[in-house]
């Protein structure tokens, strides 16, 4: 998934910039998968921006939008 992104080559290190780490990368996606998996009230997640470096990623900014079927107390209502 990664490798198709149009900005690949900026995580590969571009016009001088050390490169990214990329492995830190695809666990963030692994992770966020499996939680997504486990939390089937999830609807939509917006990560934006995330900051890649080259020893580690950083997410700065999420929303998670729950499902309208779920209520405040975490049920689903009837």
């Amino acid at each position: 998934m990664i490798n198709e992104i149009k900005g690949k080559k900026l995580l590969d290190g571009y016009r001088g910039l050390e490169p990214t780490d990329v492995a830190c990368l695809q666990g963030m996606l692994l992770q966020l998968s499996d939680f997504v998996n486990a939390t089937p009230e999830i609807e939509e997640i917006d990560m934006n921006p995330v900051f890649a470096h080259r020893n580690g990623a950083v997410v700065v900014d999420a929303r998670v939008a729950l499902s309208a079927a779920w209520t405040s107390l975490g049920r689903r209502s009837a």
